[in-house]
């Protein structure tokens, strides 16, 4: 189960790192790029597509 906070990657191939936001229901969360993008936005992903990071092995900031 997600919690916000919680860093995550799109799908077990993913290579972009996000952080979980808000979690408007059990089955979606809104996500957003740790990294600092012009352009970054928050936006809705369904949770069994998030993959969580951990955050020791991460290489996000």
């Amino acid at each position: 189960m997600l919690r916000v906070g919680d860093r995550v990657r799109i799908g077990t191939t993913g290579v972009s790192v996000f952080a979980v936001v808000e979690i408007p229901d059990p089955e979606h969360a809104v996500i957003e790029s740790v990294v600092e993008a012009p352009g970054r936005y928050p936006f809705e992903m369904r949770a069994v597509d998030l993959v969580r990071v951990d955050p020791d092995t991460s290489t996000a900031p």
